[in-house]
């Protein structure tokens, strides 16, 4: 009974006017016709203006993981 927020960024020239505020706040009201009751995501700890973005929107935390990443080789 979720809805599962997969990515949202912005450019360096997007960022600080607010716009990722308005696209969350449109994508919420995109989904409130859906039988679902929440709306998850995932954010980096170290990323502060996003989680007072979501804070602003009503998101609170509620885990935590620890992510992995490993490079793929070249030319394989």
């Amino acid at each position: 009974a979720s809805v599962e927020l997969v990515y949202l960024g912005l450019g360096p020239r997007g960022r600080g006017m607010g716009l990722g505020k308005r696209v969350l706040a449109y994508g919420i009201e995109r989904v409130r016709h859906l039988p679902v009751h929440e709306v998850t995501c995932a954010v980096d700890t170290r990323n502060a203006p996003a989680i007072s973005v979501y804070a602003s929107l009503g998101f609170s935390r509620f885990d935590s993981r620890i992510g992995f990443v490993a490079p793929l080789p070249l030319g394989s």
